[in-house]
């Protein structure tokens, strides 16, 4: 009810997610419109990392998001140098995370499928703080073997659980295909069977799974195959295209 009486009906959503890695972006969030928030970007400038035009700890991060697959490599830098900072900077550990979150996400999907629970995207962020305090590798990007090593420990620890359900159920040979596989390592017949035949390179097909099948964007993929969206959107283009002259020249022989 508003001050003249009338009664009003609040526009806020019904539902709120609750995972980890928004319940990350929600601190930094808040953390950024504190005066805590604006000395942290202050220290973080002070300790080498590069703020640019940022005015706020979420200004930095959104900069990694619009600029990180950049060729200039400043925001990749920027997260290089908060990654550094992070074991002994709560604030750079922050926004690290958060500027990561893209790249989260596309792992969730690959190892949990397209709808990961929370305690699954809990598990993730743990793999990835882990992860980070491993410390820089001897050679290369930081980020890039956080993204690595995260993806390799949670896809351990799910197929951990799969072989659990295994043992369990060893006796029905019947067994659908493991629900909690790689969505890219899931058999599909068609994509396999033109891999086989050498119509297709296994990451072409990987290509066509990840973003046709389970609905990862292209400019995630870009990051991990290392070329820009562009050049992967034409890679799939080019893998389409052999898939249907082979589809058309097995129907013509029939």
């Amino acid at each position: 009810m508003d001050d003249s009486g009338n009664s009003r009906v609040l526009a806020v959503p019904m539902t709120q997610r609750t995972d980890a890695l928004h319940a990350l972006t929600l601190e930094l969030r808040a953390r950024s419109s504190s005066p805590s928030g604006r000395r942290a970007l202050r220290r973080l400038a002070a300790a080498g990392v590069d703020v640019g035009r940022a005015t706020t700890l979420c200004d930095l991060v959104d900069r990694y998001h619009a600029d990180g697959p950049g060729e200039d490599g400043g925001a990749r830098a920027m997260l290089e140098e908060l990654l550094g900072l992070a074991t002994s900077d709560s604030d750079a550990a922050l926004c690290a995370l958060v500027a990561l979150r893209p790249a989260l996400r596309w792992i969730a999907a690959r190892v949990y499928g397209t709808q990961p629970t929370d305690d699954e995207l809990a598990e993730l962020v743990a793999f990835a703080w882990a992860a980070i305090c491993d410390g820089p590798p001897r050679h290369g990007s930081q980020a890039r073997r956080v993204v690595l090593v995260t993806r390799t420990r949670a896809r351990t620890a799910q197929r951990r659980r799969t072989d659990a359900r295994r043992i369990v159920d060893d006796h029905d040979e019947r067994r659908d295909a493991d629900p909690w596989a790689d969505p890219a390592e899931r058999p599909e017949p068609l994509l396999e069977c033109a891999v086989r035949s050498g119509v297709l390179s296994r990451t072409d097909a990987e290509v066509i799974a990840l973003t046709r099948a389970v609905g990862i964007p292209l400019r995630l993929l870009a990051r991990e195959y290392r070329c820009t969206e562009k050049a992967l959107f034409r890679r799939r283009q080019r893998a389409e295209a052999a898939l249907r002259l082979r589809l058309q020249a097995e129907r013509r022989t029939r």
